[in-house]
């Protein structure tokens, strides 16, 4: 999902569009991104555009949300919940995949992108970075999103997870 955040990102530019973005994460080639990704930012001029930084600590994951103006999560697998969570909780607008399990998790509380599709993903950055009403809206359904489950349901849902497995 990086290459396609990245070649977003090229698109924008090609449109003298610049907009940064910041990846955190393991640097670790378990998966072949981070060399793959690094060399697709040399090849395309993106290294004023993207900040790798590696794993970061909670309070810097708390300010990094607060100060984007969205969080891109173009996962071909889903839903994987809990950056969603995090960035409706920090007040951060959500691009997420339309994949199943994600856009029910979503709403109407985010943009749903194809995580295949760069020029997508572009169009829905572009969205957000020039609508100040849309970005707003978007952080008010997060945080009533965020009312549809409590520690008492997320509790109750375990146990009947763990229930029906034994």
């Amino acid at each position: 999902n990086h290459i396609g955040i990245l070649k977003a990102i090229k698109i924008l530019k090609d449109k003298d569009f610049e907009v940064s973005v910041v990846f955190s994460g393991s640097k670790k080639e378990e998966w072949g991104q981070y060399e793959l990704c690094q060399k697709y930012i040399a090849c395309n001029g993106l290294e004023k555009n993207v900040y790798y930084l590696g794993y970061v600590t909670i309070n810097e994951i708390s300010a990094l949300y607060r100060l984007a103006k969205a969080m891109i999560m173009p996962t071909f697998f889903g839903p994987t919940n809990i950056p969603v969570v995090e960035a409706w909780l920090m007040q951060c607008p959500v691009i997420y995949s339309d994949i199943s399990g994600c856009r029910e998790q979503l709403g109407e509380a985010g943009l749903l992108v194809q995580p295949d599709n760069p020029l997508d993903i572009s169009e829905k950055i572009q969205m957000i970075w020039l609508n100040e009403d849309l970005r707003q809206d978007l952080i008010a359904k997060g945080l009533s999103r965020l009312n549809l489950w409590s520690y008492a349901d997320f509790s109750k849902k375990i146990n009947n997870i763990i229930n029906n497995s034994l």
